[in-house]
């Protein structure tokens, strides 16, 4: 099983749902099915074959969702590119995955064209909006030239899917090779501990280029069959009045987001209808938590997850007693031990690493076999920054 065959399978269970609201249209299941078959159709008609590489480097759109099922229809590995990235991280990520096309919008297209002739692999660059100019692909016009008769399966578990790069905290980015089983292993277990469902609507502002956009929300709207509210970016206003229009029922998002939302002046707006709000990707401040729960009545749901981890390894309880200041205990099948520099286990109370085993957790860093064997021990993936056992952050107990 892959993540694009759960695409299809919604598709042809529920086929007239909308998977994609989008600025006052709707995008069905059957209709994102379709669409990413035929681009690729369409990359395969360009040479793009198995286990290449294609990077997307544009802000939240459907065509980001189309053509990253397509690329994995055909076989070959979505490569999530920053849009806030310019020539010195393009240039290394392009020319380190070994791309051999880009994806992208015509806002980004003049940042790819910047360090074009210093990329040593990519053979197209395929553009999304409507006026593409001369010597670039036109992303609308090969989608039509092509039918979307369904592609035999081309890809398993344990085949390489995306691969998202980490910041680089020591020099350029490394390339986090992610599975199809890292993805539906932490997508499945959190539809299972979140009770997402197939009648959940779920407001997305998160960038689909971070990991937890692409990995939690659009993965999971192809497992799930839920339907997403689509932003191009974070705007607080406009997100509270479309949860309040949409009646959406799940948010995720970040702390600055939550941050935004509690100064956004007007309270007229109704988000009753939110039964799920969670954070990751940064420390919640408990201030912040306390005060979303006075003014919304409702308490965030802390997770903890790394890029590496595809993404989530804790969460707090959706039912039950949630901690500010606290990611909550591992996910169900992942286990944590906090770490000291010599790799021993410490007790409670002591400060280490954090060492992750589990399903989630990636292949290794692209062409890094030297930082691949360093990550791992036993099995076990370190996150790089101490953390602290014992003090509510990673309780032992278990779901």
């Amino acid at each position: 099983m892959s993540v694009d065959s759960r695409l299809s399978l919604s598709a042809k269970r529920i086929p007239t749902k909308v998977a994609l609201k989008w600025n006052g249209r709707d995008y069905t299941f059957g209709e994102l099915d379709s669409l990413s078959t035929k681009f690729a159709k369409a990359l395969s008609s360009m040479g793009i074959k198995k286990g290449d590489r294609v990077c997307i480097f544009m802000q939240n759109s459907p065509e980001f969702a189309i053509a990253h099922f397509g690329i994995l229809k055909c076989g070959a590995v979505t490569v999530p590119l920053n849009v806030m990235y310019r020539r010195r991280e393009l240039k290394h990520m392009i020319n380190d995955s070994m791309a051999s096309a880009i994806v992208t919008s015509g806002a980004n297209l003049q940042f790819v064209q910047e360090v074009l002739n210093e990329l040593k692999t990519v053979k197209e660059v395929i553009v999304t909006s409507e006026s593409v100019p001369d010597g670039f692909v036109p992303f609308h016009k090969i989608i039509n030239d092509f039918d979307d008769t369904p592609f035999p399966s081309m890809n398993s578990e344990e085949e390489l899917a995306v691969i998202c790069y980490t910041s680089g905290t020591t020099g350029l980015s490394k390339g986090a090779m992610l599975t199809y089983r890292n993805f539906l292993s932490n997508i499945g277990t959190l539809a299972e501990i979140w009770e997402l469902k197939q009648d959940d609507k779920v407001m997305m502002a998160l960038p689909m280029f971070h990991i937890h956009g692409l990995g939690i929300v659009i993965h999971g709207m192809a497992y799930c069959g839920y339907t997403v509210v689509l932003h191009e970016r974070f705007d607080a206003a406009k997100v509270l009045e479309e949860i309040s229009r949409e009646r959406c029922t799940v948010f995720m998002g970040v702390p600055t987001m939550y941050i935004k939302l509690l100064e956004e002046k007007n309270v007229s707006y109704d988000v009753s209808s939110v039964r799920l709000w969670t954070v990751g990707s940064a420390p919640m401040p408990i201030e912040a938590f306390n005060k979303f729960k006075e003014k919304f009545g409702v308490e965030i749901l802390e997770r903890y997850g790394m890029t590496e981890t595809a993404p989530v390894i804790a969460s707090n309880p959706y039912r039950g007693r949630r901690k500010p200041g606290s990611v909550g205990p591992a996910i169900p099948g992942v286990e944590i031990e906090i770490l000291d520099d010599d790799g021993k286990v410490l007790p409670p109370g002591e400060v280490g690493e954090i060492a992750v085993r589990g399903p989630n957790v990636m292949k290794g860093y692209w062409n890094r076999p030297v930082e691949t064997e360093e990550a791992f021990s036993e099995g076990m993936v370190p996150h790089w920054g101490p953390w602290e056992a014992g003090r509510g952050r990673l309780p032992h107990h278990r779901w």
